[in-house]
C-alpha cells in the first residue's frame, strides 16, 4: 500500500511546514512588575536566552557574553548589565558558572520553566520595586535644611538712628 500524502502545509510527521520556530511568552509573566520594570537591554536579552531554549534543555541553556554582543548588537557590559537585572528580577538563574579560561560558557535555567529535577521557581513573582526614598522638600531659598536660613536676632534688628532718613 503506497504511502499517505501528506496534506497541504503538512510535512511527512504531521509539523506545519510554514510555521517556524517562536519564542512563547505567557501572559502571567509579561503583566509583571518585573516585566514591566525590565530594561530593553534585558528584554533583548531574555528573549534571546528564551530562543535558546528547546524544551529540555532548561538549566544547560548557554549564551556567553561575547555571543550576546554579536547577536544582540549590543555592547559588552550592557549585556552583563542585562544578565544581572534578569537574574536580580527572578527571570533567570545560573547553574553552571562558566570561564575564559576554561573556554566554557555559563549556563542558565529559566524560572518559568522546570529544569532537570527543579520545578519552575517563577522567581520574578516575588520580585518588587524598591521603596522611594523620601525626597526632602526645598524651602523658597532652596536649602535642604530648613535652620540654614534662620537669621540670628541680633543681626536682624537693625538700629534705628534718627538723624538718618529711611
Amino acid at each position: 500500500m503506497p504511502a499517505k500524502k501528506p496534506s497541504r502545509g503538512v510535512n511527512n510527521k504531521g509539523r506545519s511546514r510554514k510555521r517556524g520556530k517562536f519564542v512563547a511568552l505567557g501572559n502571567g509573566m509579561l503583566t509583571s512588575p518585573a516585566w514591566r520594570s525590565l530594561s530593553g537591554s534585558a528584554v533583548k536579552y531574555y528573549i534571546e536566552l528564551r530562543r535558546e531554549f528547546n524544551g529540555s534543555n532548561n538549566g544547560d541553556i548557554h549564551l556567553s557574553l561575547q555571543e550576546a554582543k554579536k547577536r544582540l548588537n549590543m555592547a559588552r557590559d550592557t549585556a552583563l548589565r542585562a544578565q544581572q537585572e534578569l537574574v536580580n528580577k527572578g527571570f533567570i538563574r545560573m547553574t553552571k558558572r562558566g570561564g575564559f579560561h576554561q573556554r566554557t560558557a555559563t549556563t542558565w535555567a529559566l524560572t518559568d520553566e522546570p529544569a532537570p529535577a527543579t520545578p519552575p521557581t517563577h522567581g520574578y513573582k516575588t520580585w518588587r520595586p524598591k521603596e522611594k526614598s523620601s525626597v526632602q522638600k526645598l524651602d523658597p531659598t532652596g536649602s535642604r535644611n530648613p535652620t540654614d536660613n534662620v537669621i540670628p536676632m541680633a543681626a536682624s534688628v537693625q538700629k534705628l538712628d534718627p538723624k538718618r532718613p529711611l
